[in-house]
């Protein structure tokens, strides 16, 4: 718990200063101290959620691919069906996101 606790509010830390940092780089008013730890909070929960889905995603993709060996039409045609959806996904996300 303790060690739970001690990552959460290092992280925590981190994503205030660098909060601290961009403000005084920018020359903008700085948030005050709870709106900074609510923030950091935040950011770390987006970071997890990408670290997760970069675990997650990676592996469920390969077990989908893995359980194609069973299908009447073999596993070089779900390969490229697989390549050519994540080469649309990414750069459908990758246009929308700099809108």
């Amino acid at each position: 718990m303790v060690a739970a606790f001690g990552s959460i509010w290092i992280g925590a830390s981190f994503w205030g200063a660098m909060d601290t940092a961009f403000c005084r780089i920018y020359h903008v008013d700085c948030r005050g101290w709870w709106e900074q730890k609510r923030f950091s909070l935040g950011m770390l929960v987006v970071v997890a959620l990408f670290i997760l889905g970069s675990v997650v995603l990676p592996a469920a993709e390969g077990a989908l691919i893995d359980s194609t060996q069973r299908l009447p039409f073999g596993l070089n045609e779900v390969q490229s069906l697989d390549s050519a959806i994540l080469i649309v996904v990414t750069l459908t996300l990758n246009f929308w996101s700099s809108r």
